[in-house]
């Protein structure tokens, strides 16, 4: 294994295991990284394809948080530059 698989594979075991959510999505609004965090929060089977974490995301925003998350999308889609944001999730069965 050369050094830059095994930083690689210990910044993965971190993100991992952040009480966090984190999810990186590429310029084609797919979802390319979702740590285990946001998985386990939406329910999400990654033996099938993290495609459905953009769906579950969007409609799992708190109704408040929306317009904020959406300009957020926007202007990182307008100059590419990296972005964090703290939202709020929608939790259909306690709501």
């Amino acid at each position: 294994m050369n050094f830059l698989s095994r930083i690689d594979k210990d910044i993965t075991l971190l993100l991992d295991n952040l009480p966090v959510g984190i999810i990186r999505f590429n310029d084609k609004r797919r979802c390319i990284y979702a740590n285990r965090f946001v998985i386990n929060l939406f329910g999400i089977d990654i033996s099938k394809s993290l495609d459905d974490v953009t769906s579950i995301y969007t409609k799992s925003i708190h109704r408040e948080d929306c317009e904020v998350e959406i300009k957020t999308c926007m202007d990182f889609m307008t100059d590419f530059k990296e972005r964090h944001t703290t939202i709020r999730i929608f939790n259909k069965q306690l709501n």
